[in-house]
């Protein structure tokens, strides 16, 4: 019989945010105080993402776009000890420089993602997180 192999994953959901500027994040576990001058190089930081400007035409209906994001957190896990945990805070962390778009985000949510499963067979490991 053949071990599932799988991943426990974050998922940031329906990130929603103008088209005509740009945004950067940097997402932590377990790190409320995270801010621009957090490292990148410490157990808790967990990925980055950012949504690039668009050219808006005049025929478009909005200038809106949903996008979402996902990151593999089981490594952070096993390093945090957080194996046992029920839930997990996630800190956004906005890099700015420039201008940069205001950003809504749906749901945040932790999941175990097992390889050849479909979407709608993950199973969630974890109760919930905190943004």
């Amino acid at each position: 019989m053949n071990a599932i192999e799988g991943e426990e994953m974050i998922l940031i959901d329906e990130i929603e945010g103008v088209l005509d500027s740009p945004a950067h994040f940097e997402a932590y576990l377990n790190l409320p105080q995270a801010n621009v001058s957090s490292s990148v190089d410490c157990a808790e930081f967990v990925g980055r993402f950012s949504t690039m400007a668009q050219l808006l035409y005049n025929n478009m209906t909005g200038n809106y776009r949903k996008t979402s994001v996902r990151f593999p957190i089981g490594d952070n896990i096993e390093t945090l000890g957080l194996s046992q945990e029920e839930s997990v805070i996630v800190t956004l962390v906005p890099r700015t420089g420039s201008t940069y778009s205001t950003v809504r985000v749906k749901s945040i949510s932790l999941y175990y993602e097992t390889e050849g499963l479909s979407k709608s067979r993950r199973s969630r490991r974890r109760g919930s997180a905190l943004v």
